[in-house]
């Protein structure tokens, strides 16, 4: 059983007959499958899984890969998800999810600036383009696209959820920053050769207050 909770999801599981309950920092089902993994081979090893959950509940995710961050942009705080290290279809349905599952503070939004997906081959439009199913299930508000793949996408979302669009990172910089204000959840994600990671500088550069990396701690 899976309860996901931002920075704080709970896993139930069973291994040979024994239940295990524990939570794991890092947001996100394909975390909680990796944690299973973890168990698995701890097991294999004839060690006890038990010894170990309370490292899983203090595992974060890492800079491009799901680490959420505390800005203050404007009018207030913005939680920021770094996921720009880099995108496939199946790592940016999961991206998604998460963003679909945290809570966007004083009626803040979800918010997801997202690049080109590359080296996908011939269908490449298609994979694009079948991502605005996932940003409509993850109650999305607004999505900024980045590069000419990303067209396929902005043309099948709904236009109350189409943000800006830009053929390069850096200059859909200013029309995000603009855009985001008190209490939004903003995800920034796309493959590594798509420069996303500028857009997470420019993000965190922008603060007027120190860069802080959300952390849990009232496990």
């Amino acid at each position: 059983k899976y309860d996901a909770s931002p920075g704080r999801n709970t896993l139930a599981v069973e291994i040979e007959g024994h239940p295990i309950v524990y939570q794991l920092g890092a947001d996100g089902l394909h975390w909680a499958c990796n944690s299973l993994a973890v168990l698995g081979v701890i097991h294999g090893f004839g060690e006890n899984p038990r010894a170990a959950v309370g490292c899983l509940a203090d595992f974060q995710g890492m800079q491009g890969r799901g680490v959420r961050h505390s800005i203050n942009l404007g009018d207030g705080e913005i939680e920021l998800i770094d996921d720009s290290y880099n995108a496939n279809p199946v790592s940016m349905c999961a991206a998604l999810e998460v963003l679909g599952t945290s809570r966007p503070k004083h009626s803040g939004r979800r918010i997801a600036v997202l690049g080109d997906m590359l080296e996908l081959g011939s269908g490449e439009g298609a994979f694009h383009a079948k991502l605005a199913d996932n940003v409509a299930a993850a109650n999305v508000d607004l999505t900024f696209t980045v590069g000419n793949r990303m067209l396929h996408l902005r043309d099948a979302l709904s236009s109350v959820r189409r943000g800006g669009h830009a053929e390069f990172a850096s200059q859909i910089i200013t029309p995000v920053i603009f855009a985001l204000g008190r209490g939004d959840v903003v995800l920034v994600k796309g493959s590594n050769g798509s420069g996303m990671r500028g857009v997470v500088d420019a993000l965190l550069q922008a603060s007027d207050g120190p860069d802080m990396a959300i952390v849990d701690n009232s496990h």
